[in-house]
């Protein structure tokens, strides 16, 4: 199996990953895969019993399980290979909303090397106010609910945060996802220089 270059972006939800990501991907040699953007877009009407499952769990906070991930994940990099809008030759992957739990961090580290990972450090105050922000630009409601805020919070604490645990600490740099948009995005750069 082909292996991709890929940084791990990472952080709890509404901590800027993908809007640091998508800063990035305006670099040509980086290509940004959001696994929500994916999700959302796939589950935009769900049709099936299991995307209708999904969309519930999502809508309540919780996460997609495995293997729609998985599925997801190798069904949209072959597609945007084929389109060519990503090149694996050229450019490196930005990873954004993948591993979020440990059953995740194998399949993973199957189909990429890690490069790095970025941290986005952030206080849940700072997320529910970033999360009310996202909700009216964006027009997601659910985004601005506090339970489902400080949920996705604690299942990121719980589930996510461990994963650092998995890679060794070289490749990790943790970034104040509080600062504002052009200093984390500059500290970034500066963090990935040379990989």
């Amino acid at each position: 199996m082909v292996r991709y270059n890929a940084v791990l972006f990472f952080g709890a939800p509404q901590c800027g990953k993908g809007t640091q990501a998508q800063l990035l991907a305006r670099h040509d040699d980086y290509f940004h895969f959001s696994t929500g953007e994916e999700l959302r877009r796939t589950l935009k009407n769900p049709i099936t019993d299991i995307e209708k499952k999904v969309k519930e769990s999502l809508d309540k906070g919780e996460l997609a399980p495995d293997e729609l991930i998985f599925k997801l994940f190798d069904e949209s990099l072959k597609k945007y290979i084929k389109e060519r809008e990503y090149d694996p030759e050229s450019q490196i992957l930005i990873l954004d909303g993948i591993p979020r739990v440990a059953s995740q961090v194998s399949f993973v580290n199957e189909r990429v090397i890690i490069k790095k990972i970025i941290y986005l450090d952030i206080s849940l105050g700072v997320l529910s106010k970033r999360a009310e922000k996202r909700a009216k630009e964006e027009g997601r409601p659910e985004d601005i609910e506090p339970k489902i805020v400080t949920r996705r919070y604690e299942i990121f604490k719980e589930q996510t945060l461990p994963i650092l645990g998995y890679y060794d600490s070289n490749l990790i740099v943790k970034i104040d996802g509080s600062k504002g948009v052009n200093e984390i995005h500059q500290n970034i750069l500066n963090a990935l220089d040379g990989i």
